[in-house]
């Protein structure tokens, strides 16, 4: 029975968390063919590279509160599988399949729009909403570096515009299909983001109470503008007043 566990009952893959921008590895053994798990998860931080970088150059917030881990992918016997939060990393990774080094060279090369840029896809990815990510990212990849204010406000604007039409068409296919909570997550991410009539009311036939306010609070611990590499909060906040606002767990 042991050779067979060694060779067919060993569970691994790897995690995302949207909240800190970090990645980890986990393991465990089960009885193959069964869900009995007989060893402990073992888990492995290994968060390196460009999304390191990001942290590091202050691109993401890190919050402590809500965090939550999503799957990259899993390795099951012989069998592979990709989570959602694969969408996010075959952008930040390196492999065969992955474009890290665009994004990396991108950001030092559009310093300022990436200030902008990285909040609103980790506002995103916090909402769930890998699947918004390619039209966020063919955006940013459309856009010339500037460092005149009015065009990077602009650049804000219509980055949330990209995020509020991806995201309601999103919310509206998702509660279609009877995912209510995950609708409702997406709804969220729209009305924190500019308030429609249409969306709010959508949002509420899916019992959803939270206010406006409540949802823009929720959204800005991740500032709409970060300081970036070498700069400080104040930074930050003497920009952010350049930056138009749009609106009037685990695997074990």
């Amino acid at each position: 029975m042991i050779p067979a566990v060694i060779l067919f009952g060993r569970v691994q893959g790897t995690e995302f968390c949207p909240q800190t921008f970090e990645l980890r590895r986990y393991s465990f053994f089960r009885l193959p063919f069964t869900d009995l798990q007989v060893t402990p998860v073992s888990r492995d931080y290994r968060t390196s590279g460009f999304i390191a970088q990001l942290r590091s150059d202050a691109y993401v917030s890190r919050l402590s509160s809500g965090t939550r881990w999503d799957v990259v992918e899993v390795y099951d016997g012989g069998q592979h599988d990709s989570g959602m939060a694969d969408v996010l990393v075959s952008y930040l990774e390196p492999g065969p399949d992955r474009v890290s080094t665009v994004w990396s060279t991108w950001s030092d090369d559009h310093p300022h729009l990436a200030q902008r840029f990285w909040p609103i896809v980790q506002r995103a990815v916090i909402a769930n909403g890998y699947a918004l990510l390619p039209a966020l990212f063919d955006f940013a990849a459309r856009t010339e570096e500037t460092a005149d204010d009015t065009k990077l406000a602009e650049f804000s604007a219509e980055l949330q515009r990209v995020l509020i039409a991806e995201a309601t068409g999103l919310a509206r296919d998702t509660a279609a299909a009877g995912e209510r909570t995950e609708a409702r997550r997406l709804y969220e991410l729209v009305l924190a983001h500019g308030e429609t009539p249409a969306a709010r009311t959508e949002y509420a036939e899916l019992g959803g109470v939270a206010t406006v306010g409540e949802l823009q609070a929720e959204v800005e611990k991740v500032p709409l503008v970060v300081p970036g590499p070498g700069k400080s909060e104040t930074d930050s906040a003497d920009s952010s007043e350049a930056a138009e606002v749009v609106s009037p767990e685990s695997f074990e």
